[in-house]
């Protein structure tokens, strides 16, 4: 199975009362893993985090969330034709605390960037099958141009392949990759993606013969076959099908390590003032 397929897991966003009620509704939507310094986090969009929007701030339903549910999956062996079996087990993850502080790191810029980290500790790491998608084998020199194939693989809707596997929706590169769309670290894909899908991480994949000096003809670092490479998280739609037209918003993918970096500083910070 492909390893991006285990480092991606449907979310559930749910509202828990102290007398062990639930909210009546629920929203669902992707994260993906990411470990970095001997961190592990979740990955997704601010606005599933919170249940607002990233711009106004207006609540997108009913209810702001606090607890979110990971579907993980794990190898749960083969059946008689050799086939992998997988397995799903959830876990319940803390958006706030008790008294309602949130746990999310955001970006410096706030939650203008739809970007946000949920840092979590994932037990029984050996009997479940997590893979963190910045340690997979991408190749972070191939950076694709407008009108390239890309995939966002998530959840639309809640729908998932066999195992709750994600699904590889394709796309095309829609606006110039290496220019900032209305001012912000985003570009744009054209693809008919759904609610659901909102956290995704976007891939971009060639294969073929590539060569990262961008020489024409065979050089000594030219490669042949697959080449992979993260370029974003997807976070919602600018156009609508009455518009007749989708285009997804994609955030850069170093604004993760950039989330991070000051996940690492106000944890360093919280240090040095308790010494």
């Amino acid at each position: 199975m492909n390893d991006i397929s285990f480092s991606v897991c449907p979310l559930r966003f749910e509202r828990h009362y102290p007398d062990g009620t639930k909210h009546g509704k629920v929203a669902v939507g992707t994260g993906f893993f990411w470990r970095k310094a001997g961190r592990e986090f979740i990955v997704s969009n601010w606005h599933c985090f919170s249940g607002k929007d990233a711009n106004s701030e207006n609540a997108l339903g009913t209810f702001a969330p606090n607890k979110v549910i990971a579907a993980i999956k794990y190898f749960a062996g083969t059946n008689e034709s050799g086939q992998e079996l997988v397995g799903n087990v959830e876990k319940i993850f803390d958006v706030t605390d008790h008294s309602e502080n949130s746990l999310v790191i955001e970006h410096s810029s706030g939650h203008l960037v739809d970007c946000a980290l949920l840092p979590v500790e994932f037990p029984d790491k050996e009997n479940l099958r997590i893979k963190f998608l910045n340690e997979l084998d991408f190749e972070s020199r191939f950076k694709p141009d407008v009108g390239e194939d890309c995939f966002v693989v998530g959840y639309p809707k809640g729908f998932s392949g066999k195992g709750r596997t994600p699904i590889w929706k394709r796309a095309s590169i829609a606006t110039e990759p290496k220019l900032d769309h209305g001012g912000r670290p985003i570009f744009l894909v054209d693809t008919a993606t759904r609610d659901g899908m909102s956290g995704s991480p976007v891939i971009v994949r060639h294969r073929g013969i590539w060569t990262p000096s961008g020489q024409v003809g065979w050089t000594d670092d030219t490669t042949f076959g697959e080449t992979l490479n993260l370029i974003g998280v997807y976070a919602g739609r600018e156009g609508d099908e009455k518009d007749g037209f989708q285009l997804g918003r994609v955030w850069r993918a170093h604004l993760i390590d950039e989330i991070v970096l000051k996940y690492l500083e106000m944890e360093a910070e919280a240090q040095n003032l308790a010494t």
